[in-house]
């Protein structure tokens, strides 16, 4: 039986299930039914603030819980019991990036989900805003021609705080799982398939890595740069370059508010005449000028698509939309991606360690 009204559980009771609860208040035929953590106090005043019905002092579900669909926003950690637990009900899922700690338990995840005949997406919310969606179009409308290359950046300074989820190894914490992931999906979603060329990393006192970088490289040829930090603060856009043009995210990666596409052509060799004119334009009057009217003569334009409320309420509208047509995945962010970038992720992660290895001795 398809359904029209999406009722939805929440693992979990962090700032992230705050946002997505207060999202889903907004959307019509959806309604939150319960809401479980490790401590009954917690989940308590979350069920209260919220005005859920039912608060869960543990994860495990029943099949005849008042539930359709679970979203998980525990650490990446126990992703993976998680969201076992609720497809073992009967229940379908929605759970948050990372999508699990290591590409072998994402495809456990997707497989158990696949066998039991219930919907599962990864939370990656971004993928979902209008922005992006707009992006996607312009690309594949050839707005700036070949594309060359993509970089992208999701870094923001933070105090070093051993016991949150952040910097806490065995949570599953680090620059690349809470802030890569960003990058490297867009980066998939938006050039395509990617293998891993290079990839470095600074791991801090508590064992996670503060600052990731990597460079990825799309069957077109075209390569992605991406950075994610813990403690440094990076412009955190996303930016693609083709060969009649640029576009750029309007906000940052992670909250873009509509895209920017900077058009220009091909110029062909230069030349230089002995002239007076020629010689005048090399003056630094005139080099100043030239700075200042290339942006007015590169005109660019801004494609304005704001998000609703958070933002978060577009990928539970994808998921609910999905589950109304009986599906086990969403198109916007199909398991291929999803395993994709975890794979990706598990690249990374030996190739600096193995660099760390080769330093060590």
């Amino acid at each position: 039986m398809l359904l029209q009204s999406i009722r939805w559980g929440i693992f979990g009771t962090g700032p992230v299930a705050e946002k997505f609860a207060l999202a889903l208040k907004g959307l019509p035929g959806a309604s939150t039914e319960l809401v479980a953590s490790r401590t009954a106090g917690k989940a308590e005043a979350f069920a209260e603030r919220h005005r859920i019905p039912i608060a869960r002092t543990g994860y495990d579900l029943g099949p005849t819980d008042p539930v359709d669909i679970v979203y998980i926003a525990t650490p990446p950690s126990e992703h993976v019991a998680h969201a076992l637990a609720a497809i073992a009900a009967g229940k379908g899922v929605l759970i948050e990036k990372p999508f699990a700690a290591t590409g072998a338990d994402a495809a456990r995840i997707i497989e158990a989900a696949r066998a039991a005949g219930v919907f599962c997406m990864e939370a990656m919310w971004t993928r979902f805003l209008p922005a992006v969606a707009k992006a996607r179009r312009l690309l594949a409308d050839g707005a700036i021609g070949e594309v060359r290359s993509l970089s992208a950046s999701f870094a923001v300074s933070q105090r070093v705080e051993p016991a949150t989820s952040l910097f806490s190894k065995a949570s599953g914490g680090g620059a690349l799982a809470h802030r890569g992931v960003y990058p490297i999906s867009l980066a998939i979603d938006l050039l395509g398939p990617a293998q891993l060329a290079s990839a470095t990393a600074r791991i801090g006192e508590t064992g996670v890595d503060e600052d990731v970088s990597a460079t990825l490289i799309h069957p077109s040829g075209a390569a992605s740069h991406v950075y994610a930090g813990l403690r440094s603060q990076a412009d955190n856009t996303l930016v693609i370059l083709g060969d009649h043009g640029r576009l750029a995210f309007q906000g940052p990666i992670y909250r873009p508010t509509g895209v920017v596409i900077t058009r220009s052509s091909p110029r062909g060799p230069e030349r230089f005449s002995d002239g007076l004119i020629a010689r005048l334009k090399e003056t630094s009057a005139a080099q100043v000028a030239r700075a200042r009217l290339a942006p007015l003569l590169a005109r660019p334009r801004v494609h304005a698509a704001p998000y609703l409320g958070n933002g978060y309420g577009h990928e539970a509208l994808a998921a609910m939309e999905a589950m109304r047509a009986g599906a086990l995945e969403h198109a916007g962010m199909p398991h291929a991606d999803t395993l994709a970038a975890a794979e990706l992720l598990d690249q990374i992660r030996d190739s600096w360690r193995a660099t760390s290895r080769l330093e060590q001795g």
